[in-house]
């Protein structure tokens, strides 16, 4: 049996022949695209869970949501692919979390939320605090980030912004121009340029 309430998230891992779902019902599955069935349930949540995020090299899972029971009213835990099991909970934001992104060379990740200083940063595997994307003040909805260390983010409000990976740094940001929100983005294969829905972004001549 899968969810019984709206999914919030999915993800394909890049190691496995896994998929793993995430949804209002507080529970997290991890699918056999194979045998097509759920091999794995991830427990801990006591709310909705909203993203989640399965690392390219290492067997780790993260997750991320709103549990009202925790403090600061949320958990981000990393779990152990293999054991099904929490190795750390994050504890930093003040608000829901709503959008991962994790590296696709480094052991790092990022999580926006809904309030607070809303971009953060932290480490793999121990999860320790990196530092906070500052200046995005708003609902974050979503976040990106490709190998060249260029960061995206957008957010509820319309606007998005562009950041150094690696110093916390926006050198590009763009207001509510837009009648459109900032839901899912993604990076083309060429580097060059971020796809968002039919909007692309070209890199900046030198």
């Amino acid at each position: 049996m899968g969810h019984i309430l709206t999914v919030r998230w999915r993800a394909v891992s890049a190691r496995y022949p896994y998929l793993f779902s995430c949804g209002e019902d507080k529970m997290v599955h991890c699918w056999d695209l194979e045998a097509n069935k759920i091999i794995r349930h991830y427990h801990r949540y006591l709310s909705g869970v909203y993203t989640l995020f399965p690392h390219p090299k290492l067997d780790v899972l993260v997750t991320a949501g709103r549990d009202t029971s925790a403090r600061h009213g949320l958990h981000s835990p990393l779990w152990g692919l293999t054991a099904g099991k929490t190795g750390v909970t994050l504890t930093h934001h003040r608000k829901s979390i709503r959008t991962l992104a994790i590296h696709p060379t480094e052991y790092s990740f990022a999580s926006g939320s809904s309030g607070g200083s809303n971009i953060k940063k932290w480490k793999c595997l121990e999860g320790a605090f990196v530092f906070n994307f500052s200046r995005h003040n708003t609902i974050i909805n979503t976040l990106s980030v490709n190998a060249e260390g260029v960061f995206f983010s957008g957010a509820d409000n319309r606007s998005l912004s562009f950041w150094d990976y690696d110093t916390g740094t926006s050198f590009r940001t763009q207001g509510r121009r837009s009648k459109t929100w900032r839901m899912c983005p993604s990076w083309a294969r060429s580097r060059l340029r971020v796809d968002k829905m039919i909007k692309i972004y070209a890199k900046p001549s030198q």
